[in-house]
């Protein structure tokens, strides 16, 4: 069990070293510079989710009572304000120092006790309940020890749920810790990962004792886990798409889906959503961004960037088009795809 006065000092050394390395020359950090903050992958991820949700807090006290911000129209600005925002991130250390700490300590919860940390991440004390939406989210942050997410996610859908109360999830929680059994792999990768940047053995970050009168209880750890904490290793990323393979058995083909259009005319809110972008990069916020390289370019940051350059040099949608169904071999259902291609639309409307 992680003792929380060692894994909050692990965690807070650990972000002085990450923060000095990149502070070192630089007095700011931007969007992609989150993105590869350092090597361990998972921290990154972190510190992004964690931003986020600070951004969504702090937006929401911005909400006056006087407007209608359930307006379609509101909703279209508002999210076109948040992307142009998250393409414009600025960060100076002060402001995200703390960030990293969290992310660390996080990271390494999520290695060493996942079901602590979902546990943690149940337990909010900004949310009363726990949402099927708010599951899909994590899992464009969370990279390691993923069974347990996959696991709440199936649970909901099975039971075709899209809310419940922190004390109903926390149950559910204890139902999956009882079904599935945690893969090592994760662990002892990230583990090691952790002793290159900062060798966990002099920070006593683990319980010794075994006396119920000196062992931390499990509320102790998770009030300590609420402040800044340890790093987490890097995570080794997913192959790419194989190119011009077929989907499997049952499947149509994406360019067969494609070439049939959509089956709902947008409405007007929508068709203002997909006025034209002048250029494929500066219109991917950060969240598409990372989302897009998790889950369409399996990890590879490099060919999610070199394919829209390529994409950029089209002359039509229709090229654009062929170029994607020529070297990707994407499942059109998914939502990330939609959203994709979605992008192109608007590019080449």
């Amino acid at each position: 069990m992680l003792n929380p006065e060692g894994l909050s000092a692990y965690s807070r050394a650990l972000a002085k070293i990450l923060c000095d390395r990149f502070y070192s020359d630089a007095t700011v950090a931007h969007g992609d510079d989150l993105l590869h903050f350092c090597d361990v992958k998972q921290i990154n991820y972190m510190i992004i989710k964690r931003l986020f949700d600070k951004w969504q807090r702090e937006l929401e006290k911005l909400k006056s009572p006087y407007f209608n911000y359930n307006h379609p129209k509101v909703k279209d600005a508002l999210e076109h304000f948040m992307n142009v925002l998250s393409q414009n991130i600025q960060v100076k250390r002060q402001d995200l120092k703390d960030l990293v700490v969290e992310a660390c300590s996080d990271t390494l919860l999520l290695t060493e006790e996942p079901f602590r940390y979902y546990r943690k991440e149940i337990n909010s004390t900004e949310r009363s309940r726990l949402s099927v939406q708010r599951l899909r989210m994590l899992k464009k942050y969370i990279h390691i020890n993923t069974s347990v997410l996959d696991e709440l996610i199936a649970h909901f859908e099975r039971n075709k749920v899209s809310e419940v109360f922190n004390d109903e999830a926390y149950d559910i929680l204890l139902e999956v810790e009882d079904k599935i059994q945690l893969s090592t792999a994760d662990t002892e990768a990230q583990l090691l990962a952790f002793d290159s940047l900062l060798p966990r053995a002099s920070f006593h970050l683990y319980q010794v004792e075994t006396d119920v009168n000196q062992v931390a209880t499990s509320d102790q750890i998770d009030q300590s886990l609420n402040e800044p904490k340890a790093n987490k290793p890097p995570e080794s990323s997913k192959k790419p798409a194989p190119i011009n393979e077929k989907l499997s058995s049952g499947k149509q083909m994406l360019h067969d889906k494609l070439s049939k259009g959509k089956s709902s005319k947008p409405d007007l809110a929508a068709k203002e959503q997909s006025r034209r972008t002048q250029n494929l990069h500066t219109s991917v916020s950060i969240n598409q961004r990372f989302m897009f390289v998790k889950e369409l370019f399996g990890g590879d940051q490099a060919l999610f960037t070199s394919t829209l350059d390529k994409l950029e040099k089209a002359e039509s949608l229709h090229e654009a088009r062929d170029y994607v169904v020529t070297h990707f071999d994407w499942d059109i259902e998914k939502e990330e795809v939609a959203e994709f291609f979605e992008l192109l639309e608007r590019r080449f409307s």
